[in-house]
């Protein structure tokens, strides 16, 4: 890897995963690069598992892109994905609900 290199970003989701990112995280550590995690528009479920794995992947001072849920309407989860400024609590597990009646309207377009 180039030493001008100092950061990567990955979206997990469309990069093939968690196990691959966790992967190519393990590959680029020796040189030194910094592993940032974006989302891609998930909603709570998903961008909830990336909060985590950012957290388990970096040290505090990375800014990863998390913050898409000011983009959705509406979430899936209740309590929605919420960001505070671009902070979120990184707790050991989360109790949300996905609410049915949410995903009724995306259901129907593509019925």
């Amino acid at each position: 890897m180039h030493e001008a290199v100092t950061a990567h970003v990955i979206k997990p989701s469309l990069f093939g995963g968690i196990a691959l990112t966790l992967n190519h995280a393990d590959s680029i550590e020796p040189y030194g690069v910094k592993l940032v995690i974006s989302s891609c528009f998930e909603t709570g479920v998903g961008c909830y598992g990336l909060v985590q794995l950012a957290a388990a992947l970096s040290n505090p001072h990375v800014a990863h892109g998390l913050a898409t849920d000011r983009w959705l309407s509406m979430d899936i989860v209740d309590p929605p994905f919420n960001s505070d400024r671009g902070y979120f609590p990184v707790q050991t597990s989360w109790f949300h609900t996905v609410r049915k009646e949410r995903l009724e309207p995306i259901f129907s377009v593509y019925a």
